[in-house]
């Protein structure tokens, strides 16, 4: 049986070792291939680049330098073959100037914005294919680049200021965008300041180094981001005066507008028979306040009297203000304006409207309305599933306040949402037209849809107009007003 067994497996031992000869045929094809292509493969291994040993032994260790640049009370052995790249040095060597024989060369730094680190990197960038900048370095070689007109190295500065803005570069970048004329870096750092004055809660030392020009432009923009109502304008512009009278002043946001408040009482305390705008140290800083919107703060009971306790601005100076508002309640309520009867022109508009806006942290289902006298018109607006809405609410929820019950009421809006970066920077923005709607109520309108390209968190901010008369404009002039002394009992006063 066994030897059965063995000759039957004869065969099958013989077919295996035929088996394994092919497969050793093909293996050794196989290597004989890979030999093959290895040879015609070729093999990296990173050396010494030409740009780095440009850089390192021309740059660096000045080797064969035929010309020596002082600039900024330092020596540097350059040549000029790499020099000529910028069209400074190109028209000096080539032209009919003195120097363009000379073997030294002293360049007159008048611009305190370069220094020999900023004067380092740019003469590198010469001697290399890549460059790295810091952004606290980047304005000084900003400014080199421009002297030395590399048109290449500014547009990548640009580039890089646009990329790194934030709360503690927003102002240098500012100041550097109009010391330099760049126009598009200037508007990006304003745009960036709108979004932020008053929806970055978490660091907001950025007040200090705002100038008062700039927050004049600021406040009386009809884009500025208003987190959440006109009278938070005013709230903020008092931690500003704050932090430019204390600009060693580091703690919290939360300690910030508690240690402002304290800062003008004690003031009050020290002089009671002035408010703080009217003083010698609060002069300066009132031109910026008479940009508020006073006519939309003065519609808010509790705002009105926080303005009033405060005594930093004296309630006396829009009193015009007060006439003008109690006109337009009583042609509302009585019927004679039911709201704008076409879109309004962008000027009346943005002059008229008031400013109001949210900050939505996270994605999930929001409601709110904005506190203050709209009217007659409780306005809900929500945001779900990328649908933004508003309501003229009438009786589906309870209202804080008096609703009219006309059938319709119009408002023309304006509304832009943004998303924004842990930095502040609007990454994805999004805006309607003017707009004109009639109300019906308790009927809701869809205002805007979101499309996937907007994350959280998100800035919503309206414009809104809801009477159809032009308000008259009350430019209110400082000088004007500090003349002015006289008291007068405020309705708030009256109302407490």
């Amino acid at each position: 049986m066994g030897n059965k067994l063995a000759k039957l497996g004869s065969p099958s031992r013989q077919s295996n070792k035929g088996t394994t000869s092919l497969k050793r045929k093909r293996l050794q094809d196989n290597d004989s291939t890979d030999e093959e292509e290895e040879m015609h493969t070729p093999k990296k291994k990173r050396l010494l680049s030409t740009s780095k040993y440009i850089y390192q032994t021309l740059f660096i260790d000045g080797e064969n330098s035929d010309i020596t640049i002082t600039a900024s009370g330092k020596e540097w052995y350059l040549h000029k073959v790499y020099l000529s790249q910028s069209p400074y040095f190109s028209c000096m060597f080539n032209g009919s100037w003195s120097e363009s024989s000379s073997k030294n060369v002293v360049i007159d730094v008048a611009d305190p914005n370069i220094d020999e680190t900023a004067l380092k990197i740019t003469f590198g960038s010469l001697y290399q294919d890549y460059i790295f900048i810091k952004p606290v370095e980047v304005v000084g070689v900003l400014a080199t680049a421009i002297l030395l007109q590399l048109e290449g190295l500014i547009q990548h500065c640009k580039e890089l200021m646009t990329d790194t803005l934030s709360s503690k570069m927003v102002h240098i970048y500012y100041e550097a965008s109009q010391m330099y004329g760049l126009q598009a870096l200037e508007n990006d750092c304003f745009n960036w300041l709108l979004a932020n004055f008053l929806a970055n809660k978490q660091d907001q030392n950025f007040l200090k180094n705002i100038s008062v020009d700039l927050m004049m432009k600021l406040v009386v923009s009809p884009d500025l981001y208003v987190m959440q109502v006109e009278v938070d304008v005013y709230s903020q512009l008092k931690k500003w005066v704050f932090l430019q009278e204390n600009p060693c002043w580091d703690s919290t946001a939360k300690n910030l507008t508690i240690d402002a408040a304290d800062y003008f009482k004690q003031l009050h305390k020290e002089n009671p028979s002035e408010c703080f705008l009217k003083t010698e140290k609060g002069k300066s800083y009132l031109p910026v306040f008479c940009k508020i919107r006073w006519q939309h703060v003065i519609n808010d009971l509790a705002s009105l009297k926080l303005v009033e306790d405060d005594k930093v601005f004296h309630l006396a100076w829009i009193q015009p203000f007060f006439e003008q508002q109690w006109k337009k309640m009583l042609t509302i309520e009585q019927g004679r304006d039911e709201g704008p009867d076409d879109v309004p022109e962008e000027d009346i508009f943005y002059k008229n409207c008031f400013r109001c806006g949210r900050a939505l942290p996270v994605e999930g289902d929001y409601c709110w309305r904005w506190v203050g006298y709209s009217y007659g018109i409780d306005l809900l607006v929500s945001y779900s599933n990328s649908l933004i809405s508003i309501k003229r609410n009438t009786h589906s929820q309870l209202c804080p306040g008096a609703v009219s019950l006309h059938p319709y009421r119009s408002i023309a809006y304006r509304i832009k949402v943004a998303s924004v970066d842990d930095k502040g920077r609007r990454t994805t923005e999004k805006s309607t037209v003017i707009t004109r709607i009639n109300l019906l109520q308790d009927t809701e309108h869809v205002v805007m849809l979101l499309d996937k390209k907007f994350k959280f968190p998100l800035y919503v901010s309206m414009n809104i107009m809801v009477s159809s008369s032009n308000d008259f404009q009350f430019d209110l002039e400082p000088s004007k007003l500090l003349n002015k002394d006289r008291s007068v009992q405020t309705i708030a006063a009256a109302s407490s």
